[in-house]
């Protein structure tokens, strides 16, 4: 009696029951990634939580929440370091800007190099903060990441060409001590500033060109191949 109780509790489904919708058959993995392509970044970052925005790190668990200590110290770490180096080029930027005898062609190679790190520590560093207290998750936007990076790239770029235009001041001062002032005059070292702000520039344009269209290819693919699974797997 027990045994036909439990079996009467077994319920094979009808034919019609297994029979797969029409409309999921007629869906090609073409349609669906056309779909997709007709969406913009935004839509998809929303739907689909197993892509990371800026750096392309895929993840399908939510991140280990770390501790409190951990997210003290490294905000107390970063910011220590935010504040030294926005406050360091601020005042080497008001010195440069309030005593005239620091107007020089070697102040203004300095006041550049002092302008591109303060960016950094203005625009970069505090995002980084919120990135590394995130545990690498960008939450920020997909537009904000592009031109985050952008601006990481140009900022660290430019400061570089700074640091080589200083260097080669220093070296002509050195080896031409007596010509120095007829080569290095101050409309040779604005022009030098001007090149140094373009060249960086002309460096970064790439990733902020290439970084959007290359993301929004990649999650295209990847939500294409993620449906198209996802149509198989109701198929089998």
């Amino acid at each position: 009696m027990n045994i036909n109780n439990n079996m009467n509790l077994v319920r094979i489904p009808s034919s019609n029951e297994n029979r797969i919708p029409q409309q999921l058959l007629s869906t090609s993995s073409s349609t669906i990634f056309g779909e997709i392509i007709n969406k913009n970044s935004s839509q998809l970052y929303s739907e689909f939580d197993d892509e990371a925005i800026c750096t392309l790190k895929q993840w399908t668990l939510l991140p280990n929440q770390p501790g409190a200590l951990r997210i003290f110290s490294l905000i107390a770490l970063l910011a220590m370091m935010v504040i030294v180096v926005v406050g360091g080029n601020a005042l080497v930027i008001a010195a440069v800007l309030m005593r005239r005898r620091l107007r020089t062609a070697t102040g203004l190679l300095i006041l550049s190099l002092a302008v591109a790190d303060m960016l950094v520590g203005l625009v970069v560093l505090p995002f980084s903060i919120a990135n590394e207290v995130l545990n690498g998750f960008w939450i920020f936007g997909d537009i904000w990441c592009t031109a985050w990076l952008t601006i990481d790239i140009w900022m660290c770029t430019s400061s570089v060409y700074n640091l080589v235009a200083i260097s080669v001041d220093r070296y002509i001062a050195i080896i031409k001590p007596l010509n120095y002032n007829m080569l290095i005059t101050k409309f040779r070292a604005r022009c030098i500033v001007a090149f140094v702000w373009i060249s960086s520039f002309i460096v970064c344009t790439p990733s902020f060109l290439l970084a959007s269209s290359e993301r929004k290819r990649y999650i295209a693919q990847q939500m294409a191949a993620a449906a198209t699974t996802g149509v198989g797997g109701e198929m089998v």
